[in-house]
C-alpha cells in the first residue's frame, strides 16, 4: 500500500513552515504562504481505510490535468466493495485538475463460524458440525448429515412425533431417500411402458403403507398386497417383470419375499413370515435407519461421489463377511439375501 504521511511527520512539517513564516518579511511570507497552499499535507483520519493506490490517470469525463498541479484529492469513493475472495476498487478526484487516482481494497477473507445443529425429524434429515463464513454464508466445512428418523408410532391416524397423517404422500416421502428409480424409468421404453409404470406406482403406495403402518396385516399366506394385473392390461408375465423391477429399485423393503403367488387374475406380493407382524417391521426399521446413519458418519468431509461409495464399500466389507451355513454352504435365510444381513452385521449372500 502506498504510505501516507504520518501524523508526526505532518506535524513537524507544519511547525517548520510556521517558523519560516515568522522569520520572513511580509512580502516573502505572503509568497511562501501561497506556495504552501499548493501542498497536500492533510492528516489521515484515525479510522483511515484508504485503499492501496494502483495508478494515477485522467478519467475521460474530466479535463486533462495540469502536469505541474500539486494535486489536492477529495475523499475516496468506493466503486466496487471488496468481498471475501475478491478485491474491491475505489477512486478519488483532484479538486483542481480533475485528475483521478485509483486504488484497491484487499479481499476480506472468510470469517469461519460453526454451523447450527439441525436435528432430524420424521421426514427431514438433520446435520451436525460444519462451518460457514459469517460474511458471505459460504459453507466452508460440510456438516455431518443424518437421515430422517421416520414415523415410528401413530395415534388416531397421526404420527405422535410430528402430527403427519398416517400413510399420506407427504408423510411417506422420506422413503425416497433410501430407494432408487432407475428401473421405473427404464420401464417407459418397454412395451406397454405406461401401464407398467402405473402398476409400479400403485404397488409402491401399497408397499409403503405396509412398511410403515404396523396396523396393516397380511392376509392368507402372508400376502401383503394383491395385484389385479388384468386391470392394467398386462399379462401375468408382464406383471411379474414389474414386481422384479420394483424389488431391485427398493432394497429398503427387506420384508418382500423372493417368492410370489398368483392365479388367473391376481399376483400376490408376499411378506417374509418374520416380518408379517407390524411391530416386528417397525422394530427392524428402527435398527436399519440407525445403522444407515452410523455408516453415513464414516463419510469424510468434502468427499466426492466416488469417495463416498468407496467409504461405504470398505466399511461394509470390514463389518460383515459372506454368510455360510454350518456345512460351509451359502445361507438360504432371507436376511442373508436382503439389507438385514448387512445392517444387522450377520453377513450376506449375493443380492444381500
Amino acid at each position: 500500500m502506498k504510505p501516507k504521511q504520518s501524523h508526526v511527520r505532518a506535524a513537524a512539517l507544519w511547525a517548520l513552515i510556521l517558523a519560516l513564516l515568522l522569520s520572513l518579511s511580509s512580502c516573502s511570507a505572503t509568497a511562501l504562504f501561497e506556495w504552501i497552499l499548493d501542498l497536500d499535507v492533510s492528516l489521515p483520519s484515525a479510522t483511515d481505510t484508504t485503499p492501496e493506490v494502483t495508478q494515477q490517470e485522467t478519467d475521460e469525463s474530466f479535463s486533462q490535468p495540469d502536469p505541474t498541479c500539486h494535486h489536492v484529492y477529495g475523499e475516496w469513493k468506493t466503486v466496487t466493495p471488496p468481498t471475501c475472495t475478491e478485491q474491491g476498487s475505489a477512486i478519488r478526484i483532484c479538486t483542481r485538475c480533475n485528475g483521478t487516482e485509483e486504488g484497491v481494497y484487499e479481499a476480506k477473507g472468510h470469517l469461519e463460524v460453526p454451523m447450527e445443529t439441525v436435528p432430524a425429524t420424521c421426514s427431514v434429515g438433520g446435520s451436525t458440525g460444519g462451518t460457514r463464513c459469517s460474511r458471505c454464508n459460504l459453507e466452508l466445512t460440510p456438516p455431518q448429515l443424518s437421515l430422517p428418523a421416520g414415523h415410528s408410532e401413530f395415534a388416531n391416524g397421526l404420527c405422535i412425533a410430528c402430527g403427519t397423517p398416517q400413510n399420506s404422500a407427504e408423510g411417506l416421502a422420506y422413503l425416497d431417500l433410501y430407494n432408487g428409480t432407475y428401473g421405473y424409468e427404464q420401464l417407459a421404453s418397454t412395451e406397454k411402458g405406461a401401464a407398467k409404470q402405473t402398476l409400479y406406482r400403485d404397488l409402491d403406495q401399497a408397499v409403503r403403507r405396509f412398511h410403515t403402518d404396523p396396523t396393516v396385516a397380511v392376509t392368507g399366506e402372508n400376502v401383503a398386497h394383491a395385484i389385479r394385473y388384468a386391470d392394467y392390461g398386462l399379462t401375468l408375465d408382464e406383471a411379474i417383470s414389474v414386481w422384479k423391477v420394483y424389488r431391485d429399485d427398493n432394497p429398503l423393503y427387506y420384508w418382500i419375499s423372493n417368492s410370489i403367488s398368483y392365479n388367473d387374475h391376481l399376483l400376490n406380493v408376499i411378506a417374509v413370515e418374520d416380518y408379517a407382524s407390524g411391530n416386528a417391521r417397525i422394530e427392524q426399521n428402527r435398527l436399519i435407519y440407525s445403522a444407515i446413519t452410523s455408516y453415513l458418519s464414516l463419510i469424510p468431509a468434502n468427499a466426492t461421489d466416488y469417495q463416498r461409495a468407496l467409504a461405504m464399500h470398505d466399511a461394509i466389507l470390514a463389518a460383515i463377511d459372506y454368510a455360510y451355513d454350518g456345512q460351509g454352504q451359502p445361507r438360504n435365510d432371507h436376511w442373508a439375501h436382503s439389507i438385514v444381513g448387512v445392517f444387522d452385521k450377520k453377513g450376506a449372500v449375493c443380492e444381500g
